[in-house]
């Protein structure tokens, strides 16, 4: 199987991604050609295992630069159960990239299952129920920032 994979997001841009990219051309910007903004957020470490944990639809999530205005997202580290939720969010995009996971871990969109391994990712638009079904963990970058307030969930029929 060779050839192009498309990948559709919700920015309205059809990306193309050959199997071997060329190099890219443009030049990346140094340290020198981009001035430090008092808006830019330092460089930054932290061990997200050791961040409190939270409850949440899937599980157990632990969430970075919440609430920092410096940076347009969050990051979570959630351990996900059997008995996550599907729910969707009306504004907020998420990144799910999988670290670990059972044999057989799926994710489910708008009712499809999908199978994943460790290191997929899936990008999951505003308005998308989901829910991934199987133990796993995963880093979710979450933007804008991840609010509580925009976790819906369907009332049972």
């Amino acid at each position: 199987m060779g050839g192009t994979v498309r990948i559709r997001m919700n920015f309205g841009k059809s990306l193309k991604s050959p199997k071997s990219s060329p190099p890219s051309s443009s030049v990346p910007p140094t340290s020198s050609s981009v001035p430090p903004t008092s808006s830019s957020i330092p460089p930054t470490r932290v061990s997200l295992p050791e961040l409190p944990a939270v409850d949440c639809p899937c599980g157990v999530a632990r969430r970075w630069l919440s609430g920092d205005d410096r940076f347009p997202g969050t990051v979570h580290l959630t351990e996900i159960t059997e008995a996550a939720k599907v729910h969707y969010h009306k504004r907020q995009t998420e990144v799910y990239v999988i670290l670990q996971c059972q044999p057989g871990a799926l994710i489910e969109l708008n009712g499809q299952t999908h199978p994943v391994d460790v290191e997929t990712a899936i990008c999951i638009p505003p308005g998308v129920r989901h829910r991934a079904v199987g133990r796993m963990k995963v880093l979710i970058i979450c933007t804008p920032d991840f609010d509580p307030d925009d976790e819906y969930f369907d009332e049972p029929s």
